[in-house]
C-alpha cells in the first residue's frame, strides 16, 4: 500500500495539490483521489475500483493503437483487468496472456484472451512464435508481473515478451517490485523498443488527474463494462484470525486472485450485503507494491 502521511480526500474536478518529496525519489501528494460510491455499486464491486483505477492510469497514459496485437504478462487481478479493458475499450485486435498459473490462464481465456501460454511448459511454442513472426508478433506489452527473480525453473518472461515485440513496439511497465528486475537492454536497443510507465511522481501525473481516472473506474464498474466476479476468488472473515492470516500467507497462491475481507458478523455472508448508513468512499493512490 502507498505510504500516507495524511489522508485528504480529493474529488474529480478539484485541481489542487499538496506535494511533498518522498524518500524514494519521487514527489507525492498529501491528498488521496476519492470518489463517492453510489447505490448502483455494491461493496463487493467497489473493492475493485482502486485496482481498475491503477490499470486505467497506465493504459490512458500509454495507450495501444486500435488494431494492435497486445501481450499481457501476468494473469493476476490487474493483468485480467487490463485484458478486459484492452479488448473492450481500446479496440485491440488480439490479446495474448503469458503466465505460469494454468488456472489463471483459463480465467483469462474466458474473459477475452485470444491466446494463452504457460511460460513454464510452453517455452518452445513461444520461441516458435518469435521465429514465425520474425520477432514481430505484437506491437504492445502490458507487464503486470510481480518479482520473478526467484523463478529459476521459468525462462525470463520479460525477455520473451521483448523478443515477441515488433521493432518500435511499446513495453509498458505496470506497478513496482521491491527487488530489482532483469531487463534485456540489448533487445531494447536492437529493436528500438519504447519502455513506458505511468509515473508515481505527481509532478507528471497529478493526483487530481487520478481522481478523474477514479471516476472513470467507477463508471466502468457501475455499467458492468468488465466482468468482476471471477477476480474476487476468496472471502476472508475479519472476525476469524485464521482466515485473515491465511489471506496474507497464501497471497498469490492456491489460485487466489483478489481476497475480499468481510466485516459482517455472519461468516456465511459471502455476498457482503452489508447495510450501511453513509455512502462509502473509494480512495486511490499510486500503485506501489510494498
Amino acid at each position: 500500500m502507498a505510504q500516507y502521511r495524511a489522508i485528504r480526500p480529493l474529488f474529480a474536478k478539484i485541481q489542487e495539490e499538496k506535494i511533498w518529496f518522498t524518500e524514494r525519489y519521487f514527489a507525492d501528494d498529501m491528498s488521496a483521489a476519492t470518489v463517492i460510491i453510489d447505490d448502483d455499486v455494491s461493496l463487493q464491486e467497489a473493492s475493485l475500483i482502486e485496482p481498475i483505477t491503477s490499470v486505467l492510469r497506465s493504459l490512458l497514459y500509454n495507450p495501444p493503437l486500435p488494431g494492435d496485437d497486445v501481450i499481457i504478462l501476468g494473469a493476476g487481478p490487474c493483468g485480467i483487468i487490463a485484458l478486459q479493458l484492452l479488448k473492450k475499450l481500446y479496440g485491440v485486435r488480439t490479446a495474448t496472456v503469458l503466465d505460469k498459473n494454468l488456472e489463471r490462464l483459463k480465467i483469462s481465456s474466458t474473459l477475452g484472451a485470444d491466446y494463452i501460454y504457460d511460460v513454464a511448459t510452453d517455452f518452445i511454442k513461444i520461441e516458435q512464435l518469435v521465429v514465425d513472426s520474425k520477432a514481430s508478433y505484437a506491437q504492445y506489452v502490458f507487464d503486470s508481473l510481480p518479482d520473478i527473480t526467484l523463478s529459476k525453473d521459468v525462462p525470463n518472461t520479460r525477455t520473451l515478451a521483448m523478443k515477441l515485440l515488433a521493432p518500435g513496439g511499446t513495453y509498458v511497465v505496470y506497478g513496482a517490485t521491491e527487488v530489482e528486475q532483469n531487463i534485456d537492454i540489448w533487445l531494447i536497443l536492437s529493436k528500438g523498443l519504447k519502455l513506458r510507465s505511468s509515473a508515481f511522481d505527481v509532478r507528471l501525473f497529478p493526483m487530481w488527474r487520478t481522481a478523474n481516472v477514479l471516476a472513470i473506474a467507477k463508471h466502468v464498474v457501475s455499467h458492468q463494462i468488465i466482468s468482476l466476479s471471477p477476480i474476487i476468488s476468496h472471502l476472508a472473515d475479519f472476525n476469524s484470525p485464521s482466515s485473515i492470516k491465511a489471506a496474507f500467507e497464501e497471497h498469490a497462491t492456491n489460485n487466489r486472485l483478489k481476497t475480499m475481507v468481510s466485516f459482517s458478523t455472519s461468516t456465511e455472508d459471502t455476498q457482503l450485503n452489508v447495510e450501511h448508513q453513509e455512502k462509502p468512499y473509494s480512495l486511490s493512490h499510486n500503485n506501489v507494491n510494498d
